[in-house]
């Protein structure tokens, strides 16, 4: 999955409520303030997610590259099962 466009619309929106939060006209309204700040944090939280995604997935890459040229059978089972690993690890975040 693609995540680089929805990455961009988020992080345009994540950086528009940052500036919100030090809006005087914001700050000075309660409610707006906790709904702004709520959604803030919830977009914080799906852009380290995608920031996670992708990082395991160039390590999954990087790891592809060993296992094309090792020939070290311990060094290839190493990084198999640290694949399993990223792979359990990106599914878990990918239903977040």
């Amino acid at each position: 999955m693609d995540y680089t466009d929805k990455k961009s619309e988020l992080k345009k929106k994540f950086e528009e409520l940052e500036a919100s939060l030090s809006d005087q006209t914001v700050l000075s309204n309660p409610k707006k303030l906790g709904n702004i700040q709520k959604e803030y944090h919830k977009i914080k939280s799906v852009l380290e997610n995608i920031e996670k995604l992708e990082e395991l997935k160039k390590t999954i890459l990087d790891n592809k590259l060993i296992l094309e040229s090792e020939e070290n059978e311990e060094l290839i089972s190493m990084t198999n099962e640290e694949n399993q690993t990223l792979k359990s690890e990106i599914e878990n975040l990918e239903l977040k």
